[in-house]
């Protein structure tokens, strides 16, 4: 097969079995005409000669469809293809929740929000659908397994894992230091909103524990950032970009002069 291919220009489909594992169910090694080896028809053999460098990836989805009985768009295939997204790479998804025509829809879409590859996009769909199960999260609801903005949506389940238990380290805190919630009571005069960013206050000792969690910086484990607010050597503030005021994006120190003294984020 890899002087046929070699022959009508499918090089990249040549190297790639080359430089594959080998997978005896790739190809039928006992026949004589291309797409039979291929496993596929002479039209579909056809339509992968028109694609752009088309390799194994794009073969198995025109095996797949074949088996399948069906015809799928070949920009879908030529796209699944570039993304290296196998057949077997959409298991994850709830049975037969979307068609492989509106996954591919749906992954060109969050694509161009979140200006993330389709790969990589899987994995943050894998992911996002692992942490919804465990959570006890009806994933076969259509809400629910696509999103409208996947990122955003597997960003905030992060938020809900990484806070569990936070109300218990807060309590201890306000135990230790039980003037600090009194103290952040008087910064909210200070919140501030211009064009794409804000300033948001924290209300109580809870938002610092979120905060420094999500962020994963040390602003909730060092005691001296609580025991600066409660002598008014310094406070602590949030920026945030003002289209997602409740994603923590920047904590900042500022002393009562105004001066930013620290500014940390993940």
């Amino acid at each position: 097969p890899l002087e046929m291919l070699t022959r009508i220009g499918m090089f990249s489909m040549a190297e790639g079995l080359i430089k594959a594992r080998y997978d005896r169910q790739l190809l039928k090694e006992d026949a004589t005409e291309l797409a039979k080896i291929l496993q596929i028809d002479t039209m579909r053999l056809k339509r992968l000669r028109k694609m752009d460098c088309p390799g194994i990836t794009e073969l198995k989805w025109m095996q797949l469809e074949k088996m399948s009985n069906t015809i799928w768009p070949d920009e879908m295939i030529s796209d699944f293809g570039k993304a290296n997204v196998k057949p077997r790479d959409l298991q994850f998804l709830p049975h037969k929740c979307m068609t492989v025509v509106q996954i591919w829809n749906y992954l060109k879409k969050q694509e161009k929000l979140s200006d993330i590859s389709m790969d990589t996009l899987l994995g943050t769909w894998d992911d996002y659908l692992s942490m919804a199960g465990s959570m006890k999260m009806d994933v076969q609801n259509s809400m629910i397994f696509k999103p409208k903005n996947l990122k955003d949506a597997h960003d905030e389940l992060v938020i809900i894992k990484n806070t569990e238990g936070m109300e218990k380290e807060a309590k201890k805190l306000e135990k230790k230091f039980p003037k600090v919630n009194a103290q952040l009571a008087k910064l909210k005069k200070f919140e501030y909103r211009n064009g794409k960013f804000q300033i948001v206050a924290p209300q109580k000792v809870l938002d610092i524990v979120r905060e420094g969690r999500i962020l994963q910086h040390c602003v909730h484990t060092c005691d001296y950032y609580f025991s600066r607010i409660t002598s008014d050597e310094s406070y602590l503030f949030f920026l945030r970009k003002s289209d997602r005021p409740d994603m923590p994006w920047y904590t900042l120190e500022v002393e009562p002069s105004g001066n930013i003294r620290q500014k940390r984020t993940t």
